[in-house]
């Protein structure tokens, strides 16, 4: 008798939580942005100092209510799966190794976009163009993984996935990052169409920031001024309005 409690009470718990996993029709669930130094919003000409959520794009967008709960992830030099010094051990930085983690605290999740790429071609990684638009299929996948998502971790439901080409780097303006970079912005022109191919082919979403913000306008040629981040906010938030009709 107490066993078959125990089963029932089990099966109820299970089927309340699915129920509650993702949002209702018509209901505006959970985004979460999952990028680098642009979402976590390092401020041009200084040393790591942060806009304000209000300058921040991503943080615009959790200001904007029909676009339902925005959660920021972004993190200063993180790359699509490598891990930072190359070849190190030290995962931290690792987009890939850090997803499924920040996945699974904030679900249930309606939308995941990720805002990554630029720092896999710190000159140290000596990575291509393409090797960048294959990682992002990986992201992608990530996203679409069952173990995150599987009870008692979070939503039984995959979200969709809404990849952002980044804005180009003006090496031009030099700076600490002109030689960090070295090489960049050639890699940089050639990504969106790369990963646009690799967003069509996993069925995601696919939204180019260079045809926003061509280049970056703050004095390091790789961080946007709050006039960039307004701009990319309303580019972003009228791309979800559109994958939400």
């Amino acid at each position: 008798m107490k066993l078959g409690q125990t089963l029932c009470g089990l099966i109820v718990m299970m089927l309340a939580w699915c129920g509650s996993a993702a949002a209702a029709p018509g209901e505006t669930g959970t985004i979460l942005v999952y990028g680098d130094s642009n979402v976590w919003g390092w401020m041009p000409g200084t040393m790591a100092e942060r806009y304000p959520a209000s300058t921040r794009w991503s943080g615009r967008l959790a200001d904007m209510p029909d676009l339902g709960r925005v959660v920021e992830n972004g993190l200063n030099g993180r790359t699509t799966d490598l891990n930072q010094p190359p070849k190190s051990d030290n995962s931290l930085q690792n987009g890939l190794a850090g997803l499924p983690s920040a996945l699974s605290v904030n679900a249930p999740l309606d939308v995941v976009i990720i805002a990554l790429g630029v720092n896999d071609f710190q000159a140290a990684n000596g990575r291509d163009a393409e090797a960048t638009a294959a990682a992002l299929g990986r992201l992608i996948a990530a996203v679409r993984n069952e173990e995150w998502r599987s009870f008692p971790l979070g939503t039984g439901e995959a979200p969709q996935v809404l990849v952002l080409a980044p804005s180009g780097f003006d090496a031009a303006k030099g700076g600490p990052f002109a030689e960090m970079y070295a090489g960049a912005p050639d890699k940089l022109k050639r990504l969106p169409a790369l990963l646009k191919a690799e967003a069509d082919r996993a069925g995601a979403e696919f939204l180019d920031l260079s045809a926003v913000v061509p280049v970056a306008h703050g004095a390091d040629g790789l961080h946007y001024t709050p006039e960039d981040h307004e701009r990319v906010a309303k580019a972003v938030a009228q791309k979800l309005r559109t994958m939400r009709r």
